[in-house]
């Protein structure tokens, strides 16, 4: 009975030993599991944060490109110009830190004209600034000469110079009416410091710009309108005047001569609008004389110049070598 009860005990106590050496083993794995689930946990966390942040980045550099490519608008006042519109869009290009170029579209109240410009690209002051404008990788490209205000910040879009390169003239009118149906305006600033190239979105522009400008391009159209038809008139007028006195000029038994080769690809026919003065050497060497009102002259076409013509026969004076400003006669049609 001894005997028995001493294994048993031996038994009892190796169980037990063993039980708890088990336990011990099965809290350490439980341990080392929970520190493994921790681990993962810190990890997933962390990931977390970062998936946040890198979508929080790119949620708001998302939100400054949609930003910086939308027509924004607006009316206000100040105490010196009153009240005025104002339209604008960023865009993008040029080099740093000028890579985001503003342009700009306002009407003061009670100014006649518009202004559109560009800011934000650096320093304007520098000589011969041109303003290159082309839309959706088109062919033609307009070039309007530029000014700036007393900061030299901006570039003022000069209408009163406007010259295409392939000849046609794009007015203030019709460039804002091509940009309310285009895409894209491609737009270089050139000057003697250099250049730069910046493009801009055309999305929304014409509510944009009729916010800004919709009372002056109505009233700019109407004008438009009236001085064609005062040109017209004024055509038909001179149709029936010149018809009166072309023959005489052409018979002349003075001139037989003289235009007895007269070819058409080289020479025509223009009428005085007004009193006009006849230049010997252009106007450097001062007026050769004054000539009257719808006189009939005769223009040499290959002669060249943007602001004189090459005046060969003026009507009752004959024969002449002079130069008249273009914007005094009309072609004979």
């Amino acid at each position: 009975m001894r005997k028995f009860i001493y294994y048993y005990t031996r038994k009892r106590h190796y169980l037990c030993t063993r039980y708890s050496q088990g336990m011990i083993k099965i809290a350490e794995n439980l341990s080392v599991f929970s520190l493994e689930i921790r681990k993962f946990d810190l990890k997933f966390n962390d990931m977390k944060i970062r998936g946040f942040a890198l979508f929080t980045s790119f949620f708001i550099g998302f939100s400054s490109f949609i930003q910086a490519q939308v027509w924004t608008y607006k009316q206000d006042k100040n105490p010196f110009d009153g009240k005025y519109k104002t339209c604008s869009i960023i865009g993008s290009g040029g080099s740093f830190p000028y890579t985001q170029p503003v342009l700009v579209l306002n009407h003061f109240e009670n100014a006649l004209d518009l202004n559109l410009y560009i800011s934000e690209v650096g320093y304007a002051g520098c000589d011969n600034k041109k303003i290159l404008v082309q839309f959706d990788n088109e062919d033609s490209i307009y070039s309007y000469s530029s000014s700036t205000n007393n900061d030299k910040n901006v570039w003022f879009f000069d209408f009163s110079s406007e010259m295409n390169q392939s000849g046609q003239q794009l007015s203030m009118f019709k460039l804002l009416k091509k940009m309310q149906i285009m895409s894209t305006i491609q737009i270089r600033l050139e000057s003697e410091c250099g250049q730069s190239d910046y493009s801009f979105s055309l999305a929304g522009s014409t509510t944009a710009i009729n916010f800004v400008a919709s009372e002056w391009m109505e009233n700019s159209l109407k004008n438009d309108l009236a001085e064609k038809m005062r040109r017209i008139n004024e055509l038909i007028r001179l149709d029936s005047l010149l018809n009166k006195r072309i023959g005489n000029i052409m018979t002349d038994s003075i001139n037989i001569t003289t235009f007895n080769n007269f070819d058409t690809s080289r020479f025509e026919f223009k009428v005085t609008l007004k009193r006009t003065q006849v230049f010997k050497e252009k106007e450097d060497m001062g007026p050769m004389e004054i000539i009257d009102k719808d006189l009939i002259v005769i223009v040499d076409k290959i002669y060249f110049d943007k602001i004189y013509d090459r005046v060969v026969y003026i009507e009752k004076e004959g024969i002449k070598n002079g130069f008249v400003r273009k914007n005094y006669i009309v072609k004979f049609k």
